[in-house]
């Protein structure tokens, strides 16, 4: 498998996020401004990507320090993607 080319790839912030599921799959839902999208992944998939997604924030909080989450549902637009 060839490996992504994160340079070539359109860039959205994702200012809102939904997350399901059921038995087979998972659900992400990114909302960038007034554009949606939707993955599915299957639960292997998906536990995959939890994993490498926590280690990416343990090595940026090393980094960077701590992640503040206050105020993160506070329903503030976001100053980068307008609605």
């Amino acid at each position: 498998m060839t490996p992504m080319d994160f340079n070539k790839m359109p860039k959205l912030i994702a200012d809102r996020t939904h997350l399901n599921n059921n038995k087979a799959w998972f659900f992400f839902g990114f909302s960038s401004g007034n554009d949606d999208s939707a993955f599915l992944l299957l639960p292997q998939s998906a536990k995959g990507f939890s994993e490498q997604l926590q280690k990416m924030i343990e090595r940026y909080e090393k980094e960077f320090g701590p992640i503040d989450m206050t105020g993160l549902e506070t329903g503030i637009q976001s100053p980068i993607q307008p609605r």
